[in-house]
């Protein structure tokens, strides 16, 4: 989790950034399969947690140059 300091931030990120990493999409996919499973202490916490967020969004970002672009410019 990311804090704003010095009220420079992209207005969008008016507050705090949480940043997830994740080593592929499919240990993303498993995160979202387990968050997706119907069990009530989840459930609770969820809606907990979805009461104190006034405003979010939401961005998917990768590593640049990727691996294979990293490559191709090594040997340029």
């Amino acid at each position: 989790m990311l804090r704003r300091k010095l009220n420079l931030a992209f207005e969008n990120h008016s507050d705090f950034l949480l940043e997830i990493e994740v080593n592929d999409l499919a240990q993303l996919d498993f995160a979202f399969r387990e968050n997706g499973k119907q069990d009530e202490d989840v459930a609770r916490l969820h809606r907990a947690v979805h009461d104190l967020v006034g405003n979010s969004s939401i961005g998917l970002y990768r590593s640049y140059p990727d691996p294979e672009r990293s490559e191709r410019m090594a040997l340029i």
